[in-house]
């Protein structure tokens, strides 16, 4: 009897291991990325960057964009900056007192994916992992725009 008891056991504690607990997975914490961008260049960064930033950051990086490695590989991806100052909806004009977007890059720096809205936050996602974030002040009027990118492998809020 406590033979069979202790292989009972062990047979329990081994299905666990192989099979799990039966809880579904705790979903993943962003990543957080937060940095500074001087000045807009309308659209002067994102041109700058790509080609001449991958893989490493080039020279002008912190003026208009911002090159960021993700030191792995993530495939959703949210970027926000501080409240707006003012925002002129639809339908007259969709502007607000800042515009970033970002674009998305795998290790090879192809660019496999963008958020490029007249909005001041963007949020993508992209079926294959991306190594790299290129965040580029488009237009404003804020100096030293703060912002902040999150990743994930999980869909992001």
């Amino acid at each position: 009897m406590r033979r069979g008891l202790s292989r009972l056991v062990a047979l329990a504690a081994v299905s666990a291991l192989v099979l799990g607990s039966g809880l579904p997975a705790k979903a993943e914490d962003p990543k957080k990325f937060e940095s500074t961008l001087a000045a807009p260049a309308g659209g002067g960064g994102h041109s700058l960057a790509s080609e001449l930033a991958c893989p490493g950051p080039g020279a002008a990086d912190g003026t208009s964009y911002r090159w960021i490695d993700l030191k792995g590989g993530y495939t959703h991806f949210k970027l926000t900056g501080p409240p707006h100052l003012f925002n002129q909806p639809a339908p007259v004009h969709d502007a607000n007192d800042y515009d970033m977007d970002m674009f998305v890059f795998d290790d090879k720096c192809k660019q496999i994916g963008e958020g490029a809205t007249p909005a001041g936050g963007e949020k993508t996602s992209t079926k294959r992992p991306a190594r790299f974030v290129l965040v580029d002040y488009f237009l404003g009027v804020q100096p030293n725009l703060k912002f902040t990118l999150l990743v994930s492998n999980s869909p992001i809020k």
